[in-house]
């Protein structure tokens, strides 16, 4: 009976790529009843730095013995708010037996900034006239912008929102877990050039698991990103320990810790650039 149930464990556990793969292509039924209207959602107008968030989930049968909470697609809900409001990037992947699977990545383009009334500062009646005309023009070119991002925006919640939703269900099945090649890939994607925003953006790594790599000797790990590394787990490290992440129990409060931290840490940002 056991060594059926290791050989069952093992097939599921090695098709969990493919799964993963080919599973977007068939929405689930509640993916849109989880959609949510963005265009509620404050859209920053100051110059603050965009997010870059990786997260990996532990998809492996060790996360069973070990206790590590599985990150649901409401836990990223005010990720997602704050990704809608400042710009940035959200990639999420899997820890499988085979981490050679690239992440899914959603990028989110930065607001257009709100022209400022120039006229305020003009003495004379003419000036004051052209630079409000001016400012009336450049308000409707920036009406328009804000409108197509948060079309934009929209199409993007909606289809991240059904690949996330059939990638976040998959049971924790594979026999073996390879989270160091899963590491390599986050590490690779948060040091990869920024030249989309005009401002560096702020960088993080959310890992729920117990970062037990059975995957074969892995080589030790780095984090050239500089990214600050969040652990969701039962208090179990593995090779992720060196790295002294900051560590929660409990998804929903890694996420929150997430965003307090970029508003926070990029307010601050702004206030010293103002001096």
């Amino acid at each position: 009976m056991l060594k059926t149930l290791l050989i069952i464990g093992l097939i599921t556990g090695l098709m969990l790529p493919a799964m993963v793969k080919t599973s977007g292509l068939i929405p689930n039924q509640q993916t849109q009843a989880l959609a949510r209207d963005l265009t509620s959602v404050s859209i920053t107008n100051n110059e603050l730095p965009p997010i870059k968030v990786a997260v990996v989930v532990d998809k492996t049968l060790s996360t069973l013995d070990t206790g590590v909470p599985q990150l649901q697609l409401t836990d990223l809900d005010p990720l997602i708010d704050l990704l809608a409001a400042r710009g940035g990037e959200l990639a999420v992947g899997v820890i499988a037996p085979v981490g050679n699977e690239p992440l899914f990545r959603w990028y989110f383009t930065s607001p257009a900034l709100k022209p400022v009334d120039s006229s305020r500062s003009e003495t004379n009646l003419f000036r004051v006239g052209q630079a409000r005309a001016r400012h009336e023009e450049a308000m409707s070119n920036y009406r328009e912008k804000k409108a197509e991002r948060l079309r934009y925006i929209a199409d993007i919640d909606r289809t991240m929102r059904q690949k996330l939703d059939t990638l976040l269900s998959l049971p924790p099945a594979a026999m073996l877990s390879d989270v160091a090649a899963v590491v390599q890939h986050v590490d690779e994607c948060l040091s990869e050039p920024d030249t989309e925003w005009d401002i560096q953006p702020l960088k993080y790594a959310l890992f729920c698991t117990d970062g037990l790599h059975t995957a074969g000797r892995a080589a030790p790990l780095s984090m050239k990103s500089r990214a600050r590394i969040v652990t969701v787990s039962d208090g179990t490290l593995g090779i992720l320990a060196p790295f002294k992440p900051i560590e929660f129990e409990n998804p929903r409060a890694a996420v929150r810790f997430i965003v307090a931290d970029a508003e926070r840490t990029g307010n601050n940002q702004t206030t010293s650039a103002e001096r």
